[in-house]
């Protein structure tokens, strides 16, 4: 290769490298130029932020967006640099909401989850910051998902609750605004609900009146239906206060009228507190006004002016040429009604509601005097705890519970279709009032009832066909006061309570009843089949074995055991129901005891089954879905047989005991010392 070459070759070289370097030295710059606008940028970002001493939280949150670089687009608002906010504090009140505001808080600042569980640290207060240290202490605090999960476990009171449940079950008992206020509270602890569900939820809890209205307005939307349920509140209110006008002119005062008796009604005698010329209004006024005075007179007034014969206006003497100076209009009516009474409670509509007729035979009428009938069974049930006499009648056509029952109960009293309950007697009486989905407890079994508001007697709840026609299939067994079907799958058995039907009165307390002031009473007589002196004595109802009696005795001995031969047969039932019954009370906030059953040796299964239907033949026993459990015991005797005996021990732990003062005989007979005649007054 020759020399030229060689020489153009480097040239060209050269030339290469110089472009690149000229290439290089201006992307240089250009980078240059790049971080200097940024360092102006972080330059003018910190001459932006308050001067003097901060407190709080505000510089790791700001180093947070600087190192990680993935803040949201809240840095280029200048209003948003410049804004203070404060880390939200917790003392253990209101857990989610707390959760719910510090983690808008770390997401605006785009904390990490490492530095949330410091800066949380230093701004827990009370329990919640010892709770905090203890967590810490013992390496409890994994993760800040961890930490939000275990505070609500802490100090959620209601974590476990049915909140959905709660919701649907709400109802309104003041306002619809406390109402919403109730429900919005529910409905932010509960997740996933579709909004027709909640709309549907809230229209199901308002009065029935509102909820009407709303159900044919079909709103689209939770905040439609919760401002046309204000709205229909309001109008009610006021359609309340001018349904009736009338109601103010029948004051038991003397007459009275609501114009003044002079004649003249010119313009020029109104008072001077309107404008002389108002502007016109096209509303119509509300009530037109009369061009007469208006008088009203009570019935009581209207009898003494027409027993003295005076006129009902200017108290002269009335004759048929009787003229009084001055025209009036004067209102009669048969109401006497005191407006500080307030306004009838669906007196005036109960004559134009339509009436559905009821039919009803003589047990109808048992029912509502409470008497025991061949097709009648009667029984103890329970509602909120609360001890109830039920009779189940199928000649009765609904449920209905006493008004006192119901308010005692504080049932929630709803109003139904007003319809008339005819009794076999020609009688009837109006039901307007239902207690929906009443939980009442029957011998271990729990029903959802709906229970109609009637004025019973006897009983305070009677049960009908409106009841016995939802459990299907039903085996009567009317001798023996029982009644067998199957309800949600489980055999239901119930049996008769015998102690409820009228048991014979004593002397004294005959005595007692004769010895009330009252005005009047009423009080029914039965006649009962008279029986021997010694079949008084029995308590107990007894087997019929015939008992041998050794011949050998007296004949007065043997008499009289003969006599009484029933006092030594085995007791086959329970005694009969006493004027008092026992009950068990447990310590307050006391949880059901169920203790597990002993291990048992198999030789004793056929005994322990064959005393529990022994027991349950004679009603000791009863078949029970009670919590209450306790274990038993097959206690051997010495003729053979075992002796069946329930450990209460766990139940006696949590029972408030009786306390009787039982004097010590020992002490009684010291502080006698020598005395020699004393009497009992002394013991």
């Amino acid at each position: 290769m020759a020399d030229s070459e060689i020489l153009d070759a480097i040239k060209a070289l050269q030339t290469k490298l110089d472009s690149q370097t000229v290439a290089v030295h201006h992307t240089l710059q250009q980078y240059m130029l790049t971080v200097d606008s940024r360092l102006e940028d972080l330059r003018s970002q910190i001459k932006g932020l308050p001067s003097g001493p901060t407190t709080g939280p505000s510089n790791p949150p700001l180093f947070s967006q600087i190192s990680d670089g993935s803040s949201g687009t809240h840095d280029s608002n200048p209003l948003l640099r410049t804004m203070k906010l404060e880390v939200p504090k917790f003392d253990g009140i209101d857990p989610n909401g707390w959760a719910f505001r510090i983690n808008e808080y770390f997401d605006f600042h785009g904390t990490s989850d490492a530095l949330r569980l410091r800066i949380v640290s230093l701004h827990l207060e009370g329990r919640a910051s010892a709770w905090y240290q203890w967590m810490k202490a013992n390496d409890l605090l994994t993760s800040w998902k961890d930490f939000l999960q275990n505070l609500k476990f802490r100090f959620e009171a209601s974590l476990y609750e049915d909140h959905q449940g709660n919701l649907s079950k709400l109802t309104q008992k003041s306002s619809v605004a406390e109402f919403q206020t109730e429900f919005e509270d529910l409905m932010n602890k509960v997740t996933g609900i579709s909004e027709p569900l909640l709309i549907s939820f809230f229209i199901t809890g308002l009065r029935v009146d509102i909820r009407r209205e709303l159900l044919l307005s079909r709103p689209s939307s939770l905040m439609e239906a919760f401002a046309l349920a204000r709205m229909f509140e309001a109008r009610g209110d006021e359609s309340k206060v001018t349904s009736r006008p009338w109601s103010k002119w029948t004051h038991k005062t003397t007459t009275s009228s609501f114009h003044p008796t002079t004649t003249n009604h010119s313009p020029a005698s109104a008072p001077a507190l309107n404008p002389p010329q108002p502007a016109p209004s096209t509303l119509p006024p509300l009530l037109p006004t009369p061009s007469l005075p208006i008088k009203c007179l009570s019935p009581q007034e209207l009898r003494e002016k027409r027993e003295k014969g005076l006129c009902y206006n200017c108290d002269q003497k009335w004759s048929n040429s009787h003229r009084c100076r001055s025209k009036f209009l004067l209102l009669l009516g048969t109401e006497d009604v005191d407006e500080a009474m307030g306004p009838p409670i669906n007196s005036e509509i109960s004559d134009v509601v339509e009436e559905t007729i009821i039919a009803g035979d003589i047990s109808s009428l048992n029912a509502l005097a409470g008497q025991n009938t061949p097709r009648s069974l009667r029984l103890l049930g329970e509602i909120n705890q609360q001890p109830v006499q039920v009779l189940i009648d199928s000649g009765s056509t609904h449920n209905f519970i006493k008004p006192a029952v119901a308010e005692v109960l504080g049932l929630a009293v709803q109003d139904t279709t007003t319809f008339r309950v005819y009794i076999g007697n020609g009688d009837s009486l109006v039901c307007r009032y239902v207690c929906s989905q009443v939980a009442l407890s029957m011998q271990g079994h729990v029903f959802y009832i709906d229970l109609y508001v009637l004025p019973i007697e006897g009983p305070d709840i009677v049960l009908g066909i409106q009841w016995l026609q939802l459990l299907g299939k039903v085996s009567h067994d009317y001798a023996a006061l029982s009644m067998e079907f199957f309800y949600n799958g489980s055999p239901v058995f119930l049996r008769g309570d015998l102690s409820l039907s009228p048991r014979p009165i004593s002397f004294h307390q005959l005595q007692a009843l004769m010895s009330h002031d009252q005005i009047h009473g009423l009080f029914e007589f039965l006649q009962l089949h008279t029986t021997t002196d010694a079949q008084d004595t029995l308590s107990v109802p007894t087997t019929a074995t015939k008992f041998d009696f050794p011949p050998d005795l007296p004949s007065p001995v043997l008499a009289l055991l003969h006599q009484y031969e029933q006092l030594f047969h085995t007791p086959s039932s329970l005694p009969p129901h006493r004027l008092i019954d026992h009950h068990i009370h447990l310590l307050p906030n006391t949880k059901p005891v169920n203790v597990r059953p002993y291990r048992y040796p198999h030789f004793q299964k056929a005994e322990m089954e064959r005393l529990i239907t022994e027991m349950i033949d004679q009603g000791i026993i009863r078949p029970s879905q009670s919590p209450f459990s306790s274990p038993v015991l097959l206690i051997k005797k010495k003729d053979g047989s075992y002796r069946f005996c329930v450990d209460y021990r766990a139940l006696n732990a949590v029972t408030i005991k009786d306390k009787f003062l039982i004097p010590t005989i020992d002490e009684l007979l010291d502080e006698l010392g020598g005395a020699c005649i004393f009497s009992k007054l002394d013991l």
